[in-house]
Protein backbone atom coordinates (compact mmCIF):
# COMPACT_ATOMS: atom_id res chain seq x y z
CA UNK A 1 0.00 0.00 0.00
CA UNK A 2 1.42 3.41 -0.98
CA UNK A 3 2.13 6.07 1.62
CA UNK A 4 -0.56 8.39 0.22
CA UNK A 5 -3.16 5.60 0.26
CA UNK A 6 -2.17 4.70 3.81
CA UNK A 7 -2.64 8.30 4.88
CA UNK A 8 -6.08 8.41 3.24
CA UNK A 9 -7.16 5.21 4.99
CA UNK A 10 -5.90 6.56 8.33
CA UNK A 11 -7.74 9.85 7.79
CA UNK A 12 -11.02 8.09 6.94
CA UNK A 13 -10.66 5.89 10.00
CA UNK A 14 -10.00 8.91 12.22
CA UNK A 15 -13.03 10.81 10.86
CA UNK A 16 -15.18 7.74 11.39
CA UNK A 17 -13.96 7.44 14.97
CA UNK A 18 -14.66 11.09 15.75
CA UNK A 19 -18.14 10.83 14.18
CA UNK A 20 -18.88 7.74 16.27
CA UNK A 21 -17.98 9.72 19.42
CA UNK A 22 -20.36 12.55 18.46
CA UNK A 23 -24.13 12.45 18.79
CA UNK A 24 -27.14 14.73 19.18
CA UNK A 25 -30.70 14.41 20.40
CA UNK A 26 -33.63 16.73 19.70
CA UNK A 27 -36.89 16.46 21.67
CA UNK A 28 -39.48 18.85 20.27
CA UNK A 29 -43.02 20.10 20.77
CA UNK A 30 -45.06 21.93 18.14
CA UNK A 31 -48.18 24.04 18.47
CA UNK A 32 -50.81 21.53 17.23
CA UNK A 33 -52.92 24.31 15.69
CA UNK A 34 -50.08 25.74 13.62
CA UNK A 35 -50.14 24.78 9.91
CA UNK A 36 -47.58 27.17 8.40
CA UNK A 37 -44.06 26.45 7.17
CA UNK A 38 -40.84 28.45 7.15
CA UNK A 39 -40.42 30.66 4.07
CA UNK A 40 -37.35 32.63 5.12
CA UNK A 41 -35.50 32.24 8.41
CA UNK A 42 -33.56 34.53 10.72
CA UNK A 43 -31.36 32.41 12.97
CA UNK A 44 -29.87 33.83 16.16
CA UNK A 45 -27.67 31.98 18.62
CA UNK A 46 -26.95 32.88 22.24
CA UNK A 47 -24.04 30.61 23.11
CA UNK A 48 -20.99 31.14 25.34
CA UNK A 49 -17.78 32.18 23.63
CA UNK A 50 -16.00 28.91 24.46
CA UNK A 51 -18.46 27.15 22.13
CA UNK A 52 -18.04 29.64 19.30
CA UNK A 53 -16.86 26.94 16.87
CA UNK A 54 -19.92 24.79 17.57
CA UNK A 55 -22.30 27.73 17.17
CA UNK A 56 -20.79 28.86 13.89
CA UNK A 57 -20.68 25.39 12.34
CA UNK A 58 -24.20 24.49 13.47
CA UNK A 59 -25.58 27.76 12.07
CA UNK A 60 -23.79 27.37 8.75
CA UNK A 61 -24.92 23.74 8.38
CA UNK A 62 -28.53 24.71 9.11
CA UNK A 63 -28.30 27.51 6.55
CA UNK A 64 -26.89 25.21 3.88
CA UNK A 65 -29.39 22.43 4.64
CA UNK A 66 -32.37 24.79 4.32
CA UNK A 67 -31.27 25.76 0.80
CA UNK A 68 -32.61 22.36 -0.31
CA UNK A 69 -36.04 23.49 0.90
CA UNK A 70 -35.83 26.81 -0.92
CA UNK A 71 -35.38 28.68 2.37
CA UNK A 72 -32.95 31.57 2.69
CA UNK A 73 -31.40 32.14 6.11
CA UNK A 74 -29.69 35.06 7.83
CA UNK A 75 -27.51 34.35 10.86
CA UNK A 76 -26.55 36.39 13.90
CA UNK A 77 -24.45 35.23 16.87
CA UNK A 78 -24.49 36.60 20.39
CA UNK A 79 -21.89 35.32 22.83
CA UNK A 80 -22.61 35.14 26.53
CA UNK A 81 -20.15 36.82 28.88
CA UNK A 82 -19.61 35.42 32.40
CA UNK A 83 -20.52 37.67 35.30
CA UNK A 84 -17.28 38.08 37.29
CA UNK A 85 -19.06 38.38 40.67
CA UNK A 86 -21.20 35.29 40.10
CA UNK A 87 -18.20 33.45 38.73
CA UNK A 88 -16.18 34.05 41.88
CA UNK A 89 -19.07 33.07 44.16
CA UNK A 90 -20.66 30.12 42.43
CA UNK A 91 -19.05 29.46 39.08
CA UNK A 92 -19.75 30.97 35.64
CA UNK A 93 -23.25 32.33 35.03
CA UNK A 94 -24.87 32.78 31.65
CA UNK A 95 -26.68 36.08 31.31
CA UNK A 96 -29.89 34.58 29.98
CA UNK A 97 -31.92 37.78 30.14
CA UNK A 98 -29.92 39.21 27.23
CA UNK A 99 -30.92 36.38 24.91
CA UNK A 100 -34.65 36.14 25.56
CA UNK A 101 -35.69 39.11 23.39
CA UNK A 102 -37.02 37.76 20.10
CA UNK A 103 -35.50 39.89 17.28
CA UNK A 104 -38.73 40.47 15.36
CA UNK A 105 -37.60 43.84 13.97
CA UNK A 106 -34.37 42.33 12.65
CA UNK A 107 -36.37 39.48 11.10
CA UNK A 108 -38.73 41.91 9.37
CA UNK A 109 -35.79 43.91 8.04
CA UNK A 110 -34.57 40.81 6.16
CA UNK A 111 -38.10 39.68 5.17
CA UNK A 112 -37.91 36.59 7.39
CA UNK A 113 -41.14 34.75 8.11
CA UNK A 114 -39.71 32.98 11.17
CA UNK A 115 -37.05 33.39 13.84
CA UNK A 116 -35.09 30.46 15.24
CA UNK A 117 -33.36 31.13 18.57
CA UNK A 118 -30.77 28.67 19.86
CA UNK A 119 -29.86 29.35 23.49
CA UNK A 120 -27.27 27.57 25.58
CA UNK A 121 -28.66 26.07 28.78
CA UNK A 122 -25.78 24.08 30.29
CA UNK A 123 -22.45 22.33 29.80
CA UNK A 124 -21.23 19.21 31.59
CA UNK A 125 -18.19 16.96 31.52
CA UNK A 126 -17.45 13.47 32.83
CA UNK A 127 -14.62 10.98 32.54
CA UNK A 128 -14.78 7.21 32.10
CA UNK A 129 -11.89 4.82 32.56
CA UNK A 130 -11.03 1.55 30.83
CA UNK A 131 -8.90 -1.16 32.48
CA UNK A 132 -5.27 -1.57 31.35
CA UNK A 133 -4.64 -3.75 28.32
CA UNK A 134 -1.65 -6.11 28.47
CA UNK A 135 0.96 -6.39 31.21
CA UNK A 136 2.41 -2.92 30.64
CA UNK A 137 -0.67 -1.09 29.42
CA UNK A 138 -1.88 1.99 31.27
CA UNK A 139 -5.45 2.82 32.18
CA UNK A 140 -7.19 4.65 29.34
CA UNK A 141 -9.61 7.48 30.02
CA UNK A 142 -12.17 9.32 27.90
CA UNK A 143 -13.55 12.73 28.78
CA UNK A 144 -17.17 13.08 27.63
CA UNK A 145 -18.73 16.49 27.01
CA UNK A 146 -22.41 17.32 26.84
CA UNK A 147 -24.02 20.61 25.79
CA UNK A 148 -27.73 21.39 26.24
CA UNK A 149 -29.54 24.06 24.24
CA UNK A 150 -33.09 25.30 23.90
CA UNK A 151 -34.27 25.95 20.35
CA UNK A 152 -37.38 28.07 19.76
CA UNK A 153 -39.11 28.83 16.46
CA UNK A 154 -41.27 31.96 16.27
CA UNK A 155 -43.74 33.11 13.63
CA UNK A 156 -42.87 36.74 12.90
CA UNK A 157 -46.38 37.84 11.84
CA UNK A 158 -48.05 36.17 14.82
CA UNK A 159 -45.20 37.12 17.18
CA UNK A 160 -45.67 33.73 18.79
CA UNK A 161 -43.50 30.72 19.57
CA UNK A 162 -44.87 27.82 17.61
CA UNK A 163 -42.14 25.21 18.24
CA UNK A 164 -39.53 24.50 20.88
CA UNK A 165 -36.97 21.76 21.38
CA UNK A 166 -34.45 20.55 23.91
CA UNK A 167 -31.24 19.91 21.98
CA UNK A 168 -28.36 17.89 23.41
CA UNK A 169 -25.01 17.63 21.63
CA UNK A 170 -22.42 15.15 22.88
CA UNK A 171 -18.76 14.63 22.12
CA UNK A 172 -15.43 14.00 23.78
CA UNK A 173 -12.19 15.90 24.29
CA UNK A 174 -10.97 14.42 21.00
CA UNK A 175 -13.95 15.50 18.88
CA UNK A 176 -14.05 18.95 17.33
CA UNK A 177 -16.73 21.56 17.93
CA UNK A 178 -17.24 21.68 14.16
CA UNK A 179 -18.15 17.98 14.13
CA UNK A 180 -20.45 18.37 17.14
CA UNK A 181 -22.15 21.40 15.59
CA UNK A 182 -22.68 19.64 12.27
CA UNK A 183 -24.29 16.58 13.87
CA UNK A 184 -26.49 18.85 16.00
CA UNK A 185 -27.59 20.88 12.97
CA UNK A 186 -28.50 17.75 10.99
CA UNK A 187 -30.71 16.53 13.83
CA UNK A 188 -32.44 19.90 14.18
CA UNK A 189 -33.27 20.20 10.49
CA UNK A 190 -34.46 16.60 10.48
CA UNK A 191 -36.79 17.32 13.41
CA UNK A 192 -38.14 20.51 11.84
CA UNK A 193 -38.96 18.51 8.71
CA UNK A 194 -40.60 15.72 10.72
CA UNK A 195 -42.71 18.31 12.55
CA UNK A 196 -43.87 19.62 9.14
CA UNK A 197 -42.44 23.08 9.63
CA UNK A 198 -40.41 22.96 6.41
CA UNK A 199 -41.86 22.97 2.88
CA UNK A 200 -41.19 20.01 0.54
CA UNK A 201 -37.60 19.74 -0.64
CA UNK A 202 -37.06 21.28 -4.06
CA UNK A 203 -36.40 18.61 -6.69
CA UNK A 204 -34.75 19.17 -10.06
CA UNK A 205 -37.02 17.19 -12.42
CA UNK A 206 -34.41 17.08 -15.14
CA UNK A 207 -31.47 15.70 -13.19
CA UNK A 208 -33.48 14.04 -10.43
CA UNK A 209 -31.27 15.66 -7.85
CA UNK A 210 -32.14 18.03 -5.02
CA UNK A 211 -31.13 21.63 -5.30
Amino acid sequence: MSNSLSRCVALIAAVGLFAACTSAEVVSKKDPDYAGTVERLHLQTAISSDLEGLAQRASEKIRLSLVSYGIGTTVQHRAYTPDSKEESEGGPRLEKEKALVVPYEKARSVDASHVLLIEEKSQSESTTYAPPTGPTGGMASTTHQSYVFEASLYDVNLQKRIWRADVTAKGTKTTSQSMEGEVMADKMVERLAEDRLLPPMQNDNVSGTYR
